[in-house]
């Protein structure tokens, strides 16, 4: 094929096209992978529970999808997050969760925007508030918004809202997209009961 027709013209002309073709198969790996891990997740057991501090999980996911936040003109606030209150879960799992509402909002301002990030304590309650200036919700999406392999982007598996629901619901919490009120956009309320 491809390759085969590039080494016959010679090293100058095959470099570069090696070069590409192991760029996509590294990419198609990525997204095997991740499409692996979305089934993984979606059909995984139950997982050992321990205390986390709410506003440290919401930090570190911030802070992993700062620089694409970066390079797509989001400006990233950050509320709330010094707070100490603790909930019990997964931390892997949770901060996974956060992450796929992270990435969302993201995903819904390719032309930059504001992505608000807060953390609100409220006696024995804690809430992540996760909320962009992006397109919304479309009344037809929002009645499937948690459903199993619905997605509205190519590629996706479907399964990332699916499985921050399963998450949050078997700590006892809840979760809920909707418009803004006021103005562009979209936000997701995540609550889960507090411990400390």
């Amino acid at each position: 094929g491809l390759l085969r027709r590039a080494w016959s013209k010679g090293p100058e002309a095959f470099e570069p096209v090696l070069e590409t073709t192991l760029q996509m198969i590294d990419r198609q790996v990525d997204a095997m992978r991740e499409v692996t891990q979305d089934f993984s997740d979606f059909a995984g057991t139950y997982k050992e529970a321990s205390p986390e501090v709410a506003g440290e999980l919401l930090t570190e996911v911030l802070d992993l999808a700062q620089a694409w936040a970066d390079d797509l003109g989001v400006e990233v606030v950050r509320e709330g997050l010094e707070q100490d209150a603790e909930i019990l879960v997964h931390g892997g799992e949770m901060r996974r969760a956060l992450l796929n509402l992270v990435n969302n909002a993201l995903e819904s301002m390719p032309e930059g925007g504001r992505l608000l990030a807060r953390l609100e304590v409220n006696g024995d309650a804690v809430r992540f508030v996760i909320q962009d200036t992006g397109r919304g919700i479309s009344n037809g999406d929002a009645a499937h918004l948690f459903e199993p392999h619905f997605t509205t982007r190519s590629g996706g598996t479907g399964l990332g809202l699916a499985i921050v629901k399963r998450v949050v619901e078997s700590r006892s919490g809840t979760i809920r997209l909707e418009n803004v009120a006021e103005g562009p956009g979209a936000v997701a309320t995540l609550t889960l009961p507090r411990i400390s």
